[in-house]
């Protein structure tokens, strides 16, 4: 997968082919990469009802001189229980990427529900959480870039978004979930939720829209709410192999 995953983003993308150099985006033109880890981009409720900050980590490649490089945002799996921006299904993907000439910023959001006998309310709340923080990440660097000085050397254009499991399913509904597509069921007025879909967990005022998505083993709530309106591009990643 990782000599795809990079073509993949190329293909969707006029921009990134402009500054490819045949190698660049395609290839590990660089041997090795560096990271610089638990930057804080947001600040929100949790489920618990406690304040918690959203951290992320951002590896770049070691000696790249471009400036305007594409952003990657990864989100980790987890069914959105558990899981860390550090985590077995992030680090390689990240270190990969960030070798062939992306920045990668991979996030840690809110995660956890309250047990019960019903479980379709909470698991809503958790993804519509895990949105508005991903969302604020993606608002965090276009704040960065226009107002510290763009410290990762990003272009505020070509930013995407992936995820595997659970981090799939935060990418898909972060391009295709609407507005008034949430569902009526879902109280958006409680602490931690207010804000719609963009949410309150930080850099507000700046746009949280992507160049394109990569969810892997993501999916949708509803297929209904993607429609004729939502154009932005996908490469959706599933496999058919059954672990021993």
């Amino acid at each position: 997968m990782k000599f795809i995953l990079p073509a993949l983003f190329l293909s969707i993308s006029i921009q990134l082919t402009a500054q490819c150099d045949g190698n660049r985006y395609l290839n590990f033109i660089f041997s090795d990469t560096y990271s610089t880890v638990d930057i804080q981009y947001g600040t929100n409720i949790n489920y618990q009802g406690a304040n918690e900050s959203l951290l992320m980590d951002v590896y770049e490649p070691v000696g790249d001189a471009l400036d305007n490089r594409p952003l990657v945002i990864m989100c980790h799996g987890g069914y959105f229980l558990s899981g860390d921006k550090a985590a077995p299904d992030m680090l390689p993907l990240c270190t990969d990427l960030a070798r062939m000439g992306y920045v990668v910023a991979s996030i840690n959001y809110r995660v956890g529900i309250p047990f019960g006998a019903e479980l379709e309310v909470p698991y809503g709340q958790a993804l519509l959480r895990a949105i508005q923080d991903v969302r604020a990440a993606i608002r965090w660097f276009r704040k960065n870039a226009d107002t510290e000085g763009n410290t990762y050397r990003i272009n505020p254009e070509q930013i995407f978004v992936g995820g595997a499991s659970a981090g799939g399913f935060m990418a898909l509904h972060l391009a295709y979930m609407d507005e008034n597509e949430i569902p009526s069921w879902l109280d958006m007025t409680i602490p931690g939720l207010e804000g719609g879909l963009e949410g309150e967990s930080g850099s507000p005022g700046y746009s949280s829209e992507v160049r394109g998505i990569l969810p892997v083993s993501g999916a949708m709530g509803d297929s209904d709410w993607i429609d004729a309106g939502d154009t932005t591009p996908a490469c959706v990643f599933h496999g058919d192999a059954v672990s021993p």
